[in-house]
């Protein structure tokens, strides 16, 4: 019940904490994105402070269109940024006539967005790296939740196995033991039917002496009922004599003793109503009894 109870948690944890890793990884990729992108704004930018410093000595003409390009794509950017005004800055210089007031702000612009840029570059690289190792921790611990929850599910699925192995085991024995005892019952039928049918009287006991079981020619020679002689003593249900009238005693003790063990011998059978009757009885021990 425990292992039910906590296992959805678990798992559920353990995805949590994978998703969340894979958000931070790919959050982690677009940071560093920013710092390309930042490598590329800044060698623009140490391009763009060439030409000013070749146009302010009279070297070469000052062509302000990249310029403006540049800090059109660095304000669009950086609208939620500190230095989105240096790059406003740096607009307006490209913008207006190239003059030696215009190209020393230009500079002052440049040098300004280049300070900001790189200390943004730095920023944003300590916080791709710190996203990059909380990522891998929570991979890892996600790694290392997966495979435990793997190895409880292993090792449920195999006590899951065992039981059904036992379970069907059982189901067999049950089954076999159905069967015997289908078999003992039909068994036990037949013989019920057969000790029915005989002319020959059938009494038969447990070890200690008790009757279990008269067929219809014991009960009219004794003159006693099945189930009235039930669990009642053999010498109280049998009375027996000799040929000479000597009434023969305790020979359910005498036969166990082995006296009388004779296959055959004839007595007579005194029945409730004193009604005698010579037979000629058989002693046997059934197997199994």
């Amino acid at each position: 019940l425990l292992f039910r109870l906590a296992f959805p948690v678990l798992l559920a944890i353990t995805l949590g904490v994978g998703f969340y890793s894979v958000y931070l990884y790919y959050r982690s990729m677009e940071i560093v994105s920013y710092v390309t992108t930042y490598s590329i704004w800044l060698g623009q930018l140490n391009t763009i402070q060439h030409d000013v410093n070749s146009a302010a000595i009279g070297e070469t003409a000052f062509f302000p269109q990249p310029c403006i390009q540049l800090s059109h794509e660095i304000a669009r950017f950086m609208q939620e940024k500190d230095f989105i005004s240096e790059a406003q800055s740096l607009q307006s210089g490209c913008s207006a006539e190239v003059s030696e007031k215009s190209l020393s702000k230009i500079a002052s612009s440049v040098y300004a967005l280049q300070r900001s840029i790189r200390a943004e570059s730095r920023s944003t690289s300590e916080n791709a790296q710190n996203l990059l190792e909380h990522s891998f921790e929570s991979l890892a611990f996600s790694f290392l939740m997966t495979m435990g929850l793997s190895l409880v599910l292993w090792r449920n699925y195999q006590k899951m196995e065992n039981l059904a192995l036992i379970q069907r085991n059982l189901k067999q024995e049950i089954d076999e033991r159905k069967r015997i005892e289908k078999a003992l019952l039909r068994s036990e039928e037949r013989l019920l039917a057969t000790l029915h049918s005989i002319h020959d009287a059938v009494l038969t006991t447990d070890g200690e002496g008790r009757v279990e079981l008269m067929n219809p020619a014991a009960e009219a020679m004794t003159g006693w009922k099945s189930q009235e002689a039930l669990k009642k003593r053999l010498e109280e249900v049998l009375q027996l004599s000799t040929a000479t009238g000597k009434h023969i005693e305790h020979f359910f003790e005498q036969f166990q003793r082995g006296n009388l063990r004779e296959l055959r011998r004839m007595v007579r059978v005194i029945s409730k109503d004193g009604t005698q009757t010579p037979v000629e009885y058989t002693v046997g021990i059934m197997q199994g009894s």
